[in-house]
């Protein structure tokens, strides 16, 4: 992702999974995230309203038909976090594409106003 983003989805939810060094795959292409982190979502605190057109439905506790959610870090400095922690997180969610960053809530420094937090 080498444009600017706005972020366009903020969650919480309890990690349940840390991968480091992640190889995503797209058809023709490829990226190593520092890290993958696997959420089940608690709360959809916020969602852009460029969503209101495509077909991704959520609820307070459900993004697109699953409780489950894949954060694709993408920041330059470490992360502090465990299994089991409660986060929030705020990235550019990108969805149906050929590209390494499907499905994935990307936390990058081209994704405006992105973060993870310990709560």
């Amino acid at each position: 992702m080498e444009s600017r983003r706005d972020s366009n989805l903020t969650v919480q939810g309890i990690i349940t999974k840390i991968e480091l060094n992640h190889k995503s795959e797209g058809l023709t292409t490829y990226h190593i995230f520092p890290a993958v982190i696997v959420i089940n979502i608690t709360k959809v605190v916020r969602v852009n309203e460029d969503f209101q057109t495509e077909n991704i439905k959520w609820n307070n506790t459900a993004w697109n038909g699953f409780q489950t959610l894949t954060i694709a870090y993408d920041q330059p400095y470490s992360l502090n976090l465990q299994i089991g922690q409660l986060i929030e997180c705020r990235g550019y969610y990108v969805s149906v594409t050929d590209s390494a960053y499907s499905f994935k809530l990307i936390l990058s420094p081209y994704v405006n106003e992105s973060y993870i937090i310990s709560l």
